[in-house]
């Protein structure tokens, strides 16, 4: 029992809708007066920041699970073999549940009452809940007979539903001021979960419909404000997200889903989507509590240990940790044994492996997970970060910075098409001024790529940790691969992950290989990608293969965009998807590989997926460039992207039924090109003497905000948003009328956009709703 004391306040009859926020807030405030202990305030205040006590609650239910279980794993769990690790742990602790006949229903939608028992589980509060059920189940029998007999005029006192025509009265109901959400009878078994979320300000009344399937973004939201980070993501309502279909995030979860991605509790998908409309599956909910809950389960637990195997048999093994105890556990003969994304057998561990291992608190191992890491792999490119002192061009008419760094003085010299971005949108080189705190990076002595450290910039740095100080604030100093030297904050809530699992910034070592994600140089994530000795497994998108001194050389681009040279081993094993044996002369540059990588070497490689060798695009030539062995030509399409390709004289270009060299290409020639990477392999010239598409931007007013001296817009096109500067000097025109003013434009209309820097020069109006 927690202290909660038995009855509840008399019936009162309230009438109308209710406020939703009021709601919550009274729910909360009278539970208090009646002494209801819990955790966590109204509006996900609960501060699971600290989880020590949390934990304690945690641990006791998860050793009463663990000494009723015996064998971990469902019989369907090979249609989500990639959640069979977090599956299995969830269920040993207690936190999940299947089915009858040992079966678990891994891709089936989870349902919002299904994913907050999940949750209230993993955080150690099943008896509460269930409690709280019991105590609720009579008013709610009471209530389903005013149902059943359609005594409207009593429900009409005190009820609120969401749906008119929907039968089971999904909504919510009063009880003296207070109101609850109904949980209809399908789904009474998890009243008193779905009760207890609701009092602690997991969710809102008004967001909750326990037989609905819950998608990403509510979980998001749910997750974060139940964690106690409900205050930071209301905070980030205005942060930019970089995800392709961000705009398809509802506004109230917008900053939920921020936190959980910083958090480390979502990612993106490889095709920088988020779908934050789609449901979310059992396999991928149970995968989602476990990045938390091993995130805060200590090393050393007496069901739940990580070491290095000492010895192993086929009925035991020993491990050490890193505190220096030994620990020796059987091994069960239905032992789940995994490693990455597969089941394998007990052979497959060896000494000198790092394991975690889940007992039944009897000394007997239920759950065996090899744990795999990277290795250390030194990034293609120098990173510089420093503030302009001087820009200036030199005498072959290149743009030259001088740079203040922390180490001294910069020079650096700009390729010709160097990008710049500010981490929302790409500048020109002229919008680089004296004072801009930049992040350069350079190759062959020359920078192809500058973020101007804005305050929501937003960059991944690679490196290796050669210093951690911790006091009032966590610093990081990181090493590139030029050998210099950066020195990061670290926000202590900041998400590490290595391997899955979660760290505190008290994990992190030096020697340690990170990413992290910096934004205004604050890190806001960490991926520990190498802890040294550790076999790794890097997946990405072949770059380039070649042969060295030291052998033969893979390029492979990952999808954070840092490439990773590995030496192949002269054995190295290459299969493709259908896992057949095949040469390295038959592995592509742009095929997807997946390299294992053995004491720095690649000893393996699965070719996941073969490259689509030629694209097509339709534009319009914007400018051509001349080079010794080729041309250059600028192509730019109708939503003003314009794309750089080469044009060799092998390039096959057609024109009617007449075969063209590249020297008769012209400015305005309207074209279209079969490319492969940035080299034109067709071209059909369509029409000649074309208008270039006007514009920097091309797309929809989604957002517009009035300041005084400026108004803020929000471009949208193909879900990416582009923020732009207006003032009293942008021309704006509507066909051939000229506007008066920033004022003229409208939500909804279609513009076209000339820039210098993020501030219009000019907008054209293509068309209006």
């Amino acid at each position: 029992m927690t202290g909660r004391k038995k009855g509840l306040t008399c019936l009162a009859f309230g009438h109308g809708k209710p406020m939703m926020r009021t709601a919550v807030v009274l729910l909360l405030t009278c539970s208090l007066v009646l002494g209801m202990s819990g955790f966590a305030q109204a509006n996900g205040k609960g501060r699971y920041k600290q989880v020590e006590k949390l934990l304690e609650k945690l641990i006791k239910q998860a050793e009463k699970a663990m000494k009723k279980t015996n064998r971990l794993g469902f019989a369907d769990l090979g249609q989500a073999a990639w959640a069979l690790e977090a599956i299995a742990r969830m269920q040993g602790l207690g936190i999940i549940e299947g089915y009858g006949g040992n079966i678990f229903k891994p891709n089936t939608p989870v349902k919002q009452s299904e994913a907050l028992t999940m949750m209230v589980r993993a955080f150690g509060l099943e008896e509460d809940a269930l409690e709280l059920g019991e105590r609720l189940s009579g008013t709610y029998s009471s209530l389903d007979n005013d149902i059943k007999k359609g005594n409207q005029k009593r429900l009409k006192n005190y009820w609120y539903y969401n749906d008119d025509d929907n039968e089971d009265y999904t909504g919510y109901f009063s009880l003296g001021s207070l109101w609850y959400p109904y949980v209809s009878v399908p789904a009474r078994w998890s009243l008193g979960y779905v009760l207890w979320a609701v009092e602690e300000g997991w969710v809102e009344l008004s967001d909750i419909n326990p037989e609905k399937p819950a998608d990403r973004a509510w979980i998001a939201k749910v997750m974060v404000r139940a964690l106690g980070y409900g205050e930071e993501a209301e905070d980030k309502m205005g942060k930019p997200l970089y995800f392709k279909d961000s705009s398809a995030i509802p506004a109230k979860y917008w900053g939920y889903v921020a936190q959980a991605v910083d958090m480390g509790l979502f990612e993106g998908y490889n095709d920088r989507t988020f779908q934050p409309n789609k449901p979310v599956t059992r396999a991928e909910m149970a995968t989602i509590l476990d990045r938390w809950v091993t995130g805060v389960l200590p090393e050393e637990m007496p069901y739940h240990v990580t070491g290095t195997v000492k010895s192993i048999t086929a009925g035991s093994i020993t491990i050490k940790l890193s505190s220096g105890k030994e620990h020796n556990y059987r091994i069960s003969k239905d032992a789940l044994v995994v490693s990455g994304k597969s089941s394998v057998s007990v052979s497959s561990i060896k000494i000198g492996d790092t394991v975690r291992i889940l007992t039944n608190g009897s000394g007997v191992a239920l759950l065996i997970t090899l744990v795999t890491g990277s290795v250390p792999v030194p990034a293609p490119t120098r990173e510089i970060i420093g503030t302009i002192k001087s820009k200036s061009k030199t005498s072959k008419g290149e743009v030259g910075l001088t740079v203040t760094t922390e180490e001294g003085y910069e020079t650096l010299t700009l390729e010709a098409d160097c990008k710049v971005t500010d981490g929302t949108k790409y500048l020109a080189v002229s919008a680089l001024a004296v004072g801009d705190e930049i992040l350069a990076r350079e190759r062959n002595g020359k920078v192809y790529e500058i973020l101007v450290l804005a305050e929501w910039s937003t960059t991944d740095i690679s490196g290796t940790i050669r210093k951690i100080t911790i006091g009032n604030t966590v610093t990081l100093e990181i090493e590139v691969k030029s050998g210099q030297r950066h020195v990061f904050t670290l926000q202590k809530d900041a998400a590490i992950t290595y391997q899955g699992g979660h760290l505190t910034y008290t994990d992190l070592l030096a020697g340690d290989v990170v990413t992290l994600r910096v934004q205004n140089k604050h890190v806001v994530r960490v991926w520990v990608t190498a802890r040294p000795g550790v076999v790794s497994y890097i997946t990405g998108t072949v770059d380039g293969i070649r042969f060295t001194l030291g052998g033969m050389v893979m390029d492979v681009v990952d999808s954070k965009k840092v490439t990773h040279k590995i030496t192949l081993a002269s054995n190295v094993k290459i299969t493709n998807k259908d896992d057949e044996i095949i040469d390295i002369s038959e592995v592509y540059v742009g095929d997807k590989v997946r390299v294992k990588v053995l004491n720095s070497v690649g000893v393996e490689i699965s070719v996941t997926e073969r490259y689509q060798e030629t694209q097509e695009l339709t534009g319009v030539i914007s400018s051509i460039t001349d080079h010794t062995y080729h041309r250059a030509i600028a192509v730019k399409q109708d939503d003003c992207k314009i794309d750089d390709f080469k044009v060799f004289s092998t390039t096959l270009i057609r024109y009617g039924s007449n075969e063209w060299a590249p020297s008769l290409l012209k400015v305005g020639d309207k074209v279209k090109v079969a490319y492969d990477g940035d080299e034109a392999v067709e071209i059909g010239v369509l029409a000649r003497n074309q208008d270039i598409p006007f514009g920097d931007l091309y797309g929809k007013l989604d957002e517009i905000n009035h300041g005084l001296l400026q108004s803020i817009l929000a471009l949208e096109h193909e879900g990416t948003k582009t923020t732009v500067k207006v003032d009293s000097k942008t021309k704006i025109s509507y066909g051939s009328k000229e506007l008066d003013s920033r004022y003229s434009l409208r939500r909804g209309d279609i513009v076209r956009v000339v820039l210098d820097g993020d501030t219009a020069v000019e907008i054209k109006i293509v068309s209006r709703p």
